[in-house]
């Protein structure tokens, strides 16, 4: 059972009335799920695509920290 047929049900059950009164209704909330699945898809995409660029950014930071300090060596006299 598709998400918008539970929803379809649902309403149905509410208003008494039958399935073929409300095949648009039926498009419009597997069109309406549809899109909230694409959205939310894009923005997992965005999320993982400006992760990727932070963990570059504080890799090449960690790096350019790092060059910055040289190792001192201490005298050790006996």
């Amino acid at each position: 059972m598709k998400y918008g047929d539970i929803i379809l049900n649902i309403v149905l059950l509410k208003s008494g009335r039958t399935r073929n009164m409300h095949r648009d209704l039926l498009k419009f909330s597997n069109f309406f799920l549809t899109s909230l699945v694409r959205i939310n898809s894009k923005i997992r995409t965005i999320i993982r695509e400006e992760a990727i660029k932070l963990g570059q950014f504080l890799r090449d930071e960690k790096k350019r920290i790092q060059s910055n300090f040289y190792p001192i060596v201490l005298e050790v006299s006996s």
